[in-house]
């Protein structure tokens, strides 16, 4: 520029610079505010979480990372129907959800055994334009849905979408599917996938996988196949124990560069290939240590588990093959009819097939139509009619039938004293006066304390009640391994369960460790009974024992009997005693 002259700016320039201006402004603050609900998705802080997205709503900057993260938000705090409805308000305003979203939602509706919802969502994903394409995730997240409602059945149509949509499975589908199609006694159909992750070198994937073939194949009294599945079984203790041996021995070697020469040597690049300095260096991995030490110890819990159930297996097996085949069968199929599956509230999905809808066209009275649901069921989650092929699917709703009243109440005493007796035998059961006391478990697990209680006391019958089918399968093969004969099972939620229950039917209920409510903030200013929170009000998610659960277990015991919580968690303590000191029977408390 010339002495004298003045430098003239282009008004578009300037503009345009402004422009970039505000939308660096406008891309920060929607980066500060979806970081911000992330972060309280952390702390379950979901009134903070709605008024970040809020402000970001008024500012006019909320898109469908903030929407994702908000519905994120609302499954972690148990509000599966916000997250519902924040997915439908995000295709309303025209932002379009990704996977990730949707993935999220499905999680939700899952983890409830929502498997019809599941489906749905799956449908919309696909009739989007651009379909929606799903990944491993989504896939894995049905699956674990299937779990929790013994859908067996649905297993390979899921393995089938996965193939059409080009997703390639990883360690955990293969897992989830393998375990899955175990628990419905169909091997064959699981042995490709076990083989597939052998395959893979995934160690802690495939000894979960072959312990699953192990466990089928001894219902099934398939013994030889039974007795591989436990060597292989086995071999995949042995090979996660190495892998982690070796894992040490890399990181002792590490150690020994660091005590020689120093922590800069890794940082700068003298220990990796990852240049130094960075995430991949020595700090990173220092970041990471305890992490790797967590798991490491889960890792070594887990294999010494597994190490006790593969040499309970390999006994069960030798007993097994000493009896007579017919006495073995007939056990296993006692065994069978002690399981009861009850549907979840969630659960909309018929179960049902065609010869439950002709028994019940011949009886519908409510004993008919429960046995017909829980007979159906025992054959379709753990595969009742393939262990015992003599018995058609009509045969177990008969036997369901049996042990249910005429008002369709399940009945303890002709679950434990008349199962070989049929008709007669229940009459005579019902007639030989006061029967033995019955024990509950409520929230049962695997059913490792009941069927120790069980054990350990032969003059008490017991029952199990857990939410998850899977669980009931792991009690239920407990109860085989361990030929406990004084255990039934029941599989459903407590409140609809309760209802099939005899009223002061029940000596005792045990409720041990129940999942406490998930707390969170929910904006309201309230102390929701927690102490109040910086934030909002505290409040208490879903959670098992309500006051409608004590009601139903006042209905189920018998004069004098007992319901014993144990608990190390003082906020639900103070929750249960607040419930219990607010019932009332007629006025009375």
């Amino acid at each position: 520029m010339l002495p004298g002259t003045v430098e003239k700016h282009n008004p578009k320039d300037k503009s345009a610079e402004l422009s970039d201006g505000l939308r660096r402004l406008k891309k920060m603050r929607v980066v500060n505010l979806n970081q911000q609900i992330a972060e309280h998705t952390k702390h379950k802080d979901l009134g903070a979480a709605n008024a970040c997205f809020q402000r970001a709503k008024q500012l006019g900057v909320a898109n469908d990372f903030t929407f994702t993260n908000l519905i994120n938000c609302h499954v972690r705090c148990g509000d599966v129907s916000g997250a519902s409805k924040l997915l439908k308000r995000m295709r309303r305003e025209g932002l379009k959800p990704g996977v990730i979203a949707y993935t999220t939602v499905i999680k939700g509706h899952a983890g409830r055994g929502d498997l019809v919802r599941v489906e749905r969502l799956l449908r919309e994903m696909a009739a989007s334009s651009p379909p929606i394409e799903l990944n491993v995730r989504t896939i894995n997240t049905c699956l674990r849905g299937c779990a929790m409602v013994g859908a067996v059945a649905e297993v390979q149509p899921i393995l089938a979408r996965m193939q059409a949509s080009a997703v390639s499975p990883d360690g955990s589908t293969r897992e989830y599917a393998a375990t899955l199609l175990c628990m419905g006694l169909r091997v064959d159909d699981a042995r490709p996938l076990v083989a597939a992750l052998a395959a893979d070198s995934d160690h802690v994937a495939t000894a979960a996988a072959r312990l699953g073939m192990s466990r089928a194949a001894l219902v099934l009294g398939q013994w030889s196949v039974a007795r591989k599945a436990i060597k292989e079984f086995e071999r995949s203790l042995d090979a996660i124990v190495k892998a982690e041996q070796t894992a040490k021995e890399m990181q002792d070697d590490e150690d020994d560069i660091v005590a020689r020469f120093g922590e800069g040597y890794a940082d700068a690049g003298g220990g990796d290939d990852s240049g130094g300095g960075g995430s991949g260096g020595r700090r990173g991995w220092r970041a990471g240590a305890t992490r790797e030490r967590s798991a490491e110890a889960f890792n070594s819990h887990r294999v010494a588990e597994w190490r006790r159930e593969a040499a309970a297996l390999r006994a069960y097996l030798q007993y097994a093959t000493a009896q007579p085949e017919t006495e073995q069968r007939e056990a296993i199929a006692a065994h069978f009819r002690r399981v009861f599956f009850f549907r979840l509230p969630s659960e909309s999905r018929a179960h049902a097939v065609a010869s439950t809808a002709s028994a019940q066209k011949t009886d519908p009275s409510p004993r008919a139509n429960i046995a017909a649901e829980v007979g159906t069921a025992v054959c379709e989650r753990v595969g009742a009619a393939m262990a015992i092929p003599s018995q058609a699917p009509e045969a177990w709703i008969q036997a369901a039938s049996e042990c249910f009243d005429d008002a369709g109440n399940l009945n303890f005493r002709r679950i434990f004293q008349s199962q070989q007796g049929g008709p007669d035998g229940m009459a005579e059961a019902e007639a030989s006066g006061p029967g033995r006391p019955v024990h509950l478990e409520v929230g049962s697990g695997g059913g490792e304390w009941a069927c120790a209680q069980a054990g350990a006391s032969p003059d008490v019958d017991w029952v199990t009640l857990e939410l998850r089918s899977d669980r009931v399968y792991h009690t239920f093969l407990n109860s085989v391994i361990n030929q406990v004969s004084n255990l039934a099972m029941l599989g459903g939620d407590i409140h609809s369960v309760a209802a099939r229950i005899c009223p002061s039917s029940l000596s005792a209920i045990f409720v041990n460790h129940p999942e406490p409510p998930q707390q969170y903030d929910d904006g309201s200013g309230g102390s929701g009974g927690s102490g109040g929170g910086a934030g909002g009000g505290q409040s208490d998610g879903e959670h098992m024992l309500t006051p409608q659960f004590f009601a139903a277990a006042y209905r189920s015991l018998e004069p004098g009997g007992r319901l014993t919580i144990v608990t190390d968690n003082q906020h639900y303590a103070r929750l249960l005693l607040q419930s219990v000191a607010a019932l009332s029977d007629g006025g009375k408390r």
